[in-house]
């Protein structure tokens, strides 16, 4: 299980954004989720996810990637009641596993020297 986090981020706020993801890390690990918010993020990814299959190209792509990772094909349908299933608890209680400092890494692109102050902000 992995996740990743992707920003683009003027270099002299890097520290700040670092530190906002990991304060949302944080409540995730401690708090639920309201359930109007997972209910919008639930419509945004079924929404997406079948507008993102609406093409036959891209519909063979997302065959082929579960092919690939799960060697378990499911339709987007599937896929659907999936995401719907997801309660804030499941969420709480992923986050508690994932999100944990021996976990955490961090990739930066840019001219950053001190490491060290970055290493002092990785902490959740």
């Amino acid at each position: 299980m992995f996740l990743i986090v992707s920003v683009s981020s003027d270099n002299t706020k890097i520290f700040d954004v670092v530190e906002a993801i990991l304060l949302e890390f944080k409540k995730m690990r401690s708090k639920l989720v309201p359930n109007d918010e997972l209910t919008k993020v639930k419509k945004y990814l079924i929404g997406h996810l079948f507008l993102d299959v609406e093409s036959t190209d891209s519909l063979a792509n997302f065959f082929g990637l579960q092919e690939t990772l799960t060697k378990k094909i499911l339709t987007p349908e599937e896929v659907a009641q999936k995401i719907n299933a997801v309660t804030p608890e499941d969420i709480l209680r992923v986050a508690q596993e994932i999100f944990k400092n021996e976990r955490l890494n961090m990739a930066l692109i840019g001219p950053f020297k001190d490491t060290e102050k970055f290493s002092s902000i990785l902490k959740i």
